[in-house]
């Protein structure tokens, strides 16, 4: 009898994201400097509430809002990355240089097919994580004697055509 929910499945159900790398559109986005990923999903449900029910009526919720994330910190500190990740504020490469911000801003840059790779379960299956359509928010960054980091999030956007379908998944391998 499993304890605690523990079976004989446990161990190779197991999935550890310290070995994942992330691609926008293709590109790596660079090495990590703990290795840490965190997916997020976040669903709003709503119940209405009915006269003589004491709590929430079976059968009576909606889903009325939902999102998906992914955030890490970042260490490369590249105009490719970089042109990606801060794209927002612009970017342009010359004949000497490349530069990031100074330009224009008003259009959301939003990127296509963020995509984790490289993680598999303890039972080697592999998982991939995909949002097909998102932006992206950096918070500060921040160094010192050590390279700098700076910790980004991706986040779902769903594409017009299907507006109620859900803006990221998640594959394993049978």
């Amino acid at each position: 009898m499993p304890v605690g929910g523990i079976s004989a499945a446990t161990p190779g159900n197991l999935l550890r994201l310290h070995k994942g790398y992330i691609t926008v559109n293709g590109t790596s986005i660079g090495a990590r400097p703990t290795g840490d990923i965190t997916i997020g999903v976040n669903v709003v449900k709503d119940y209405p509430s009915l006269s003589g029910a004491i709590d929430k009526v079976r059968g009576t919720g909606a889903v009325v809002e939902a999102s998906g994330s992914i955030q890490t910190s970042l260490e490369e500190f590249s105009y490719a990355i970089l042109s990606i990740i801060l794209g927002d504020i612009g970017y342009d490469s010359t004949g000497s240089s490349n530069k990031i911000g100074g330009q224009t801003v008003g259009t959301v840059h939003e990127l296509a097919d963020v995509i984790i790779t490289g993680v598999n379960r303890a039972d080697g299956q592999e998982v991939k994580v995909t949002i097909p359509y998102a932006t992206v928010m950096v918070d500060s960054l921040a160094g010192g004697n050590s390279p700098v980091q700076y910790q980004v999030t991706f986040e779902t956007l769903v594409d017009p055509t299907t507006p109620d379908t859900f803006g990221m998944y998640i594959e394993i391998e049978k």
